[in-house]
């Protein structure tokens, strides 16, 4: 199982989620994604992998426009 607070810190690079409310919507945007993806649709792990991945691109695009 993965470990949240290592994921938080280390690969979404969140430090302050409790008192920046930037940082708590990127939380909440990949918390709720991984949940859709991994108990409404039953994702294996390969796919919640690439799943992970297209999110991930697609936060990273929308931080570069803005």
């Amino acid at each position: 199982m993965f470990n949240v607070r290592f994921v938080r810190d280390n690969i979404l690079r969140l430090k302050k989620v409790e008192y920046v409310l930037s940082e708590g919507v990127i939380l909440d945007y990949y918390v709720s994604a991984l949940w859709w993806a991994a108990k409404e649709h039953k994702f294996a792990k390969e796919q919640i992998l690439a799943f992970y991945t297209v999110i991930h691109t697609l936060l990273d695009n929308i931080r570069g426009t803005v």
